[in-house]
């Protein structure tokens, strides 16, 4: 029989905690926090959703960051990088990465990627005084063998690798973005 049970747990955090259970306290679980937030757990004490007091829902995630943020190896967040001319894009923070130039030369090189799995990325080139050069640490296959040109303003760049980052292949798919 199905049991429906509502108790307080962790009142120095001002949880409120509310369990659907068949014989397993674990077996669904919706916690309620008073200061905002909300998790649902499944099968396990680990949270599955959580919905932050901001508003922010992370699946696999216990601190979402953005409005979507995925665990694991797949995300959906945005994440901007360092001004200045050394950007390590990591690659275990998502997917889609902007980047602020206000120096001529660029540095860019790509860390923490998932390894057993093709992973994408796109990034974002805000050029803040144009005219900048980009130097790619990890070295991309290009179309035609050739990196492309950046452009004065913002342009958008895609990355794949599909062996854990040993092989980049990237393009500019958008260039001078206004």
């Amino acid at each position: 029989m199905s049991t429906l049970s509502v108790t307080t747990i962790n009142t120095a955090n001002n949880i409120t905690d509310l369990t659907l259970a068949t014989g397993n306290t674990n077996a669904g679980k919706v916690v309620v926090q008073s200061a905002g937030g909300l998790f649902f757990a499944s099968n396990s004490t680990t949270n599955a959703i959580n919905i932050s007091a901001s508003g922010n829902v992370g699946i696999g995630n216990t601190a979402p960051a953005t409005e979507l943020q995925i665990g694991g190896n797949y995300g959906i967040v945005s994440t901007a990088l360092s001004v200045g001319n050394n950007h390590n894009v990591n690659c275990a923070l998502g997917n889609y990465f902007v980047v602020t130039c206000n120096s001529s030369a660029q540095n860019v090189y790509f860390t923490s990627t998932p390894a057993n799995t093709v992973y994408s990325l796109t990034l974002r080139f805000a050029n803040g005084n144009g005219g900048n050069t980009i130097s790619w640490a990890n070295t991309p296959k290009w179309p035609a063998a050739a990196a492309p040109t950046p452009s004065t303003n913002n342009d958008i760049w895609v990355f794949i690798t599909d062996d854990g980052g040993t092989t980049w292949r990237g393009n500019l798919v958008q260039r001078d973005s206004r």
